[in-house]
């Protein structure tokens, strides 16, 4: 075995590529972990962006909701605002009518 040990020691270039070849492992490993972590971040970012998504869509309905009242309210001006105008137009014509007899 000692002899085995020395062969390869004598032998620098196999030292070399058994180094070589555990780095290589260590590097396809640590790459691995790397993606590893970022799947996992893009996992975590891709559900905030989902909750986010949900809190737009709910505010838009609130929005949607908000606009209908707004318009509801606009048209009943519209119709009060033409009832004050005809109702104006009637009292100038009865104050017309009083001031001619």
């Amino acid at each position: 075995m000692y002899a085995h040990i020395y062969d390869i020691c004598q032998n620098i270039e196999k030292v070399m590529g058994m180094f070589s070849k555990e780095l290589r492992e260590l590097d396809r490993n640590t790459v691995q972990l790397m993606i590893d972590e970022m799947q996992g971040t893009i996992n975590e970012q891709q559900g905030t962006i989902n909750e986010q998504q949900g809190t737009i869509n709910e505010q838009q309905g609130t929005i949607n909701e908000q606009q209908g009242t707004i318009n509801e309210q606009q048209n009943t001006i519209q119709e009060l605002q033409t009832l004050v105008d005809n109702l104006r137009k009637e009292l100038a014509e009865t104050r017309i009518h009083k001031e001619g007899k």
